[in-house]
């Protein structure tokens, strides 16, 4: 399972492997030499520094190297240099035009230049970085600043997760250079810190406590080559769980005076806190978390936060959520996958926490809800509802699935209160996949997406992106695989206390606006952080406000407390952070970055304003870019460049590297590459230069590459490469043949691609009668496969007692029973005089029959505990609510020993 969050740090790097045009070879025009990291935590922002050396390895040309650092969407770029031989020259943000226009001009010249932009491949942002013109055996150091947000672990600790990138070499090896002080991380809050641990044990990480509010952490080296290393570091500081107030400021580019003398300085204020959403689990919480480290074990991993979610956090009784389920019916859906489809989502229904609405919306070529509007979720709608989905069948032909979501997002209002959470589940693919994660992304404000794919029909990327889009998790199944287990584990996942009804009071005279709108703060879930940017009107000064005016009150419900909860803040930041310039540029750009963005993709300001406005701040988005001129070469110089051959980027032979050397994604802490299977998706490149998109498909997975060998390639891999490449060969040729000339204008790189992507491009269907009869075939066989799999619930079909998802039905939407005598008397006949004298002793005969279902579950069904324990949670809370923890324990002892063995 793949929990979507974005983590925080740079991902593994992907350097693309140029093309020399003139002695049709491949090149490696340069290599990182050596790398470090400088670090600086202020409370829940990261501000990271990455310096990377870069040195030519081509004796005798100049060359042009491009390469790509992926980033998640609240990931700022704060500045860009670049160091070369003693000079260093600041980057600068200008319109994507002008950039683009520069850097082709000065690359021309023979000027040593650099270009930075923000660009997408398979829905990932990355960073993609042009550095033109460096010279033969020369040296550039670049240095980046980024800024992000820390995310949070179990709603307990901020954690700082940085990914340590190993790189892979290609040919003339050059070491890089991981030696001493590789990482240094200063972490200072605005609290007495409390619990500050580094998880790695292996590598020698020098920790200083410098006082109360201060520690700093060294990585020294790596005692071996890692290829996924991360440096990860867990903390809490006293009022981590209230409002912290800090100071921001803008900063105009310093060369251009005119418009600072324009646009003057501008002030923003940052408050921030984490809700407290476990605190009454905190001592369970904190017993496991000692006795993990005790152990000596990481617990930051999914499969520990996965316990805790199943074993601790519950949620139940505070979570209020409005559940929409889209069922897949297209005509693959036939037979068993339907089957099993409808049996998990009928388990679905049955765990949904007390306080929910719920709507199930059918899909195929057309889309069918099962009610207009979601409604309450309580027992006669549950049952309604179980009822209906009986009777459905894979009768709607093809696979829309953007219909019904964009119904969804632009006509079904959102009910007051309640988060949305959308449960997507198919078997099939679509030909408007990338509308259908645009539209999510676009949405994911109000409305968190999963999705669910199972068979190896399913789209793993449309599954996989569109996950990532909505915030939310995903999951491929197999046929074989108990589907109604992993259901209920993402259910386990989503279910969470809410933050909601915001109410922000502030004197508008001094702020111009806020991020986000108060009135349109959707909700709060576990583990998200509460930010609110205030920006000042121009040229008011923080300092210069009356103490009465610098005062916000938020007021919001709080479900995990069931109550309205009032917070007055006052605008006073720390005195420790009130003269930190840098930290105060780090809090201004991520919280304006955010604001344009979001503005920007839902239309409420022009694309001009946007652009203008991240130029003013020096904010890369979609329609900036950074431009660098590292060195203008004198006239000596120019007739050295003119008479040496150039190695430039050639977007064509690039697109080979994608499927030889995927780039690697987040997930929770995880890091993975390429699911596999992803070769028929194919091959992308992507030079949003010149609004080029390029795709080859149809290149069958090379049998001889395997899915380790493409994660872990190992060093000196260029032989290794060559065979890769050569299944997929033939295709690049005819990209190669119908390539221009790299300099040459962007139509005729279209025209190349258009005749790409005509290669199979009608290969995925959207009606089933449509199917390939390999598909068919292989449906086939995967249904008399699971005839034949014995898994736990189809081996209790044979057993005396019924089968569990029989006597699931049997419970309410609150987990209560009605009392059955011929249930009692199939499992405790032999001492039913037993249990009947308990009925005289308590004399609520649904009760006793809801701690007898407990007390089966946890006896007789111990191994399918998974599909089980919402259920058993709500039966169990709801029996609390009418009898004593002390009569509910006795009861439940006394009826555990009596139940037949």
């Amino acid at each position: 399972m793949r929990i979507c969050k974005c983590m925080t740090g740079l991902y593994k790097q992907l350097i693309i492997i140029t093309y020399n045009l003139q002695n049709n070879q491949q090149q490696v025009p340069a290599t990182l030499v050596k790398q470090q990291y400088n670090c600086f935590v202020i409370n829940n922002i990261l501000k990271m520094t990455v310096n990377q050396t870069f040195k030519s390895v081509q004796p005798y040309e100049y060359s042009e190297s491009v390469y790509m650092f992926p980033l998640s969407e609240d990931i700022c770029l704060e500045s860009f240099s670049a160091q070369y031989q003693d000079k260093t020259i600041k980057g600068v943000v200008k319109s994507k035009f002008n950039a683009q226009k520069e850097y082709q001009q000065n690359k021309s010249e023979g000027n040593l230049v650099s270009y930075a932009e923000l660009t997408t491949l398979d829905q990932d942002e990355y960073l993609k970085i042009s550095l033109g013109n460096l010279p033969p055996n020369e040296e550039v150091k670049i240095t980046l600043t980024f800024s992000q947000q820390l995310q949070t672990y179990l709603n307990k600790f901020y954690l700082v997760n940085i990914p340590i990138s190993q790189v892979d070499h290609v040919e003339n090896e050059v070491e890089v250079k991981l030696g001493n002080n590789l990482l240094t991380l200063n972490i200072q809050c605005t609290g007495k810190i409390t619990s500050m641990e580094a998880m790695d044990k292996k590598n020698p990480i020098e920790k200083k406590i410098i006082d109360e509010f201060n520690t700093q952490f060294q990585l020294q080296k790596l005692e071996k080559q890692q290829d996924h290393y991360h440096f990860k570091v867990l903390f809490q500081f006293e009022g981590m769980f209230e409002p912290q107030v800090i100071y921001g400021h803008s900063s105009i580019y310093e060369e251009d005076k005119v418009k600072e003398f324009l646009i003057p300085q501008r002030e923003s204020i940052m408050v921030s806190f984490l809700p407290d959403m476990n605190q009454k689990q905190t001592e369970e919480l904190d017993d496991a978390i000692k006795a993990s480290l005790q152990n000596g074990e990481d617990f930051v991993t999914e499969q520990f936060e996965d316990k805790v979610n199943e074993e601790l956090i519950d949620h139940l009784k505070s979570s209020r959520s409005e559940y929409i389920f889209l069922i897949d019916r297209s005509g693959s859906m036939r037979g068993k996958p339907l089957t099993k489809a409808l049996e998990a989502l009928q388990l679905f229904l049955q765990s949904l926490p007390p306080d929910s609405y719920f709507n199930i919306v059918s899909f195929g070529s057309n889309f069918k809800k099962l009610y207009e509007r979601s409604q309450k979720y309580n027992s006669q709608t549950l049952k309604f509802a179980c009822n209906k989905i009986k009777d459905y069948s894979a009768d709607m032909n093809g696979t829309d699935i953007l219909s019904p979501l964009n119904n969804i997002f632009y006509y079904g209002q959102n009910i007051r209160g309640y988060n949305r959470q959308i449960f997507v589940l198919t078997d099939g693919a679509v030909q408007n996949r990338q509308s259908v994660v645009r539209e999510i992304k676009r949405n994911n404000k109000k409305n968190r997406v999963h999705f669910i794919g199972f068979g190896s029909s399913a789209d793993k990327i449309l599954i996989q992106e569109s996950a990532i889009a909505g915030k939310g998790i995903h999951e491929m199944v197999q046929f074989e695989q108990d589907l109604s287990s992993i259901v209920i584990k993402i259910l386990c996942k989503t279910i969470s206390a809410t933050l909601d009804k915001f109410k922000v009071t502030f004197d508008q005279q001094i702020f111009e606006s806020v991020y986000p709108n108060p009135q349109n703060i959707p909700f709060i879930l576990k583990e998200e952080v509460f930010n609110l940017h205030f920006f000042l009107q121009p040229l008011v000064k923080i300092n210069e406000i009356p103490e009465e005016k610098k005062v916000i009150t938020i007021q919001y419900y709080d479900s995990s407390k069931s109550q309205e909860v009032v917070k007055q803040i006052k605008l006073q930041s720390s005195d420790s952070f009130t003269c930190n310039q840098e930290l105060k540029e780090s809090v201004f750009k991520l919280g304006k970055l955010q604001q344009i963005t979001f503005q920007s993709v839902n239309n409420e300001i022009s694309p001009q304003s946007a652009e203008q406005q991240a130029i003013d701040y020096q904010l890369i988005t979609k329609d900036t870019a950074l431009i660098c001129l590292i060195q203008k070469i004198d006239d000596q110089q120019r007739a050295q460049f003119e008479s040496l051959p150039k190695a430039y980027y050639n977007p064509v032979y690039a697109m080979q590297q994608y499927i030889l050397n995927p780039p690697f994604k987040y997930s929770s802490n995880m890091v993975f590459s390429s699911p596999p299977n992803f070769a028929p998706r194919s091959v992308r490149g992507i030079q949003q230069n010149d609004n080029i998109y390029m795709e080859c498909k149809g290149i069958p997975q090379t049998s001889s590459l395997s899915q380790t060998q493409a994660v872990n390639r190992p060093q000196s891999s260029l032989s290794y490469m060559k065979k890769a490449a050569s299944s997929v060969q033939p295709i690049f040729n005819e990209c190669k043949e119908k390539a221009p000339l790299v300099q040459q204008k962007s139509k005729a790189y279209f025209d190349a691609s258009m005749s790409i992507q005509k290669i199979d491009e009608n290969k995925i269907t959207l009606n089933a009668k449509n199917e390939k009869p390999s598909i068919v075939v292989e449906r086939k066989k995967e249904s008399q496969k699971l005839e034949n799999v014995k898994i736990d619930d189809l081996k209790q079909q044979d057993s005396k007692y019924m089968k569990l998802e029989q006597l699931l039905s049997l419970a309410s939407s609150e987990g209560i029973l009605n009392y059955d005598e011929k249930i009692v008397k199939q499992f405790i006949s032999s001492k039913l005089q037993a249990f009947t004298s308990l009925d005289n002793e308590l004399k609520n005969k649904t009760i006793l029959m809801t701690i007898l279902f407990i007390c089966l579950l946890e006896k007789l069904y111990t191994q399918q505990k998974q599909k089980w324990i919402l259920i058993s949670r709500k039966s169990i809370s709801s029996v609390k609510e009418q009898i004593s923890q002390e009569q509910f324990n006795n009861l439940k002892q006394v009826i555990l020993n009596i139940i037949q063995e």
